[in-house]
């Protein structure tokens, strides 16, 4: 899930990860020692773990990740480090990434289900509790204006709330609250995927990657808010912007005790948010797409907020 750039004062750098970020990491790499020839990285594909682990001790600097790092992981990580993860986007995941945990996020239902379109504050008052304006518990609360399935009770499922997409789902898409009572928590993602298959009155949200190929389900457009117009999760929407829940790839920075990073670190951060970075990551063919303009100029300013100097 990991790729961590090792820069302990030295002109190699370390790449480690999953093996599923190798050809992205070793398409990037390229790229970067064509533009810094001085400076290059070796790939060790290690995993998840060994990246965090790698900026909580300091001997990294950098870390992608094809996720967010948790709230419960963000504990041993501020105690060792002094503060919380700091971390911008720069890549977005694409329709085929290889991601069963965050990917391309949709919202799917039953096949048989008359729902076309939901917004994300409808999302929010079916899998959370506590709303001002009421909690959806029926289907009919969501505009559907078949009589047969008005008074339906919705069945709505997730992954467990410490997962990487329940991460990335409480802090995108349902406000930072926990699921209600009422839904149906799962530890892996195509076993939810199954139930969703079985239940006509089922509703989940999951990577578009994974549930594509589940027969018996579809996916829903999405808006960002009640105004917004719907969107479909497509390779399209997801690189214009317009799709609102799409996950993709994080790069974390651990400043050094001066605020500031290596000249190494600091030029692999400037090269993926750079228009050769992005043009890597397109090139790469992993399923991960390029910032949107929007992003790429936000994700820009974010990362020089993450640290107060350069050296």
């Amino acid at each position: 899930m990991t790729a961590s750039i090792e820069t302990a004062g030295t002109r190699t750098g370390i790449v480690a990860g999953s093996a599923s970020l190798a050809p992205l990491v070793q398409h990037v790499n390229r790229a970067f020692h064509a533009r810094h020839p001085e400076w290059s990285f070796t790939p060790s594909l290690a995993g998840a773990a060994q990246g965090l682990a790698s900026l909580i001790h300091g001997s990294a600097a950098l870390s992608l990740q094809r996720r967010e790092i948790s709230d419960e992981e963000s504990v041993p990580y501020f105690k060792g480090v002094g503060h919380r993860p700091r971390g911008v986007r720069v890549a977005l995941a694409g329709p085929e990434a290889p991601d069963d945990e965050v990917g391309a996020v949709a919202l799917f239902v039953h096949a048989d289900n008359p729902l076309v379109s939901l917004d994300l504050v409808q999302a929010a008052r079916v899998f959370t509790e506590g709303h001002a304006d009421g909690d959806c518990v029926t289907w009919g609360q969501l505009n559907v204006r078949d009589a047969a399935w008005q008074s339906r009770v919705i069945r709505p499922l997730l992954r467990e709330e410490g997962s990487a997409l329940g991460t990335h789902l409480r802090r995108h898409a349902l406000g930072g609250r926990g699921w209600t009572a009422g839904c149906g928590q799962f530890d892996a993602t195509r076993e939810m995927l199954a139930a969703l298959a079985g239940e006509p009155s089922g509703i989940a949200f999951a990577p578009l990657g994974v549930a594509g190929n589940v027969p018996g389900i579809r996916p829903l457009a999405l808006a960002m808010a009640p105004s917004a117009p719907p969107v479909a999760c497509s390779g399209a929407t997801i690189a214009d912007g317009s799709y609102p829940l799409a996950g993709g790839i994080t790069l974390y920075v651990r400043p050094n005790e001066r605020g500031g990073l290596t000249p190494q670190a600091w030029a692999y951060a400037e090269f993926l948010l750079s228009k050769e970075g992005q043009q890597a990551i397109a090139q790469a063919g992993s399923g991960y797409l390029p910032l949107d303009p929007a992003s790429l100029h936000a994700a820009r300013t974010a990362l020089l907020s993450l640290i107060e100097e350069k050296a």
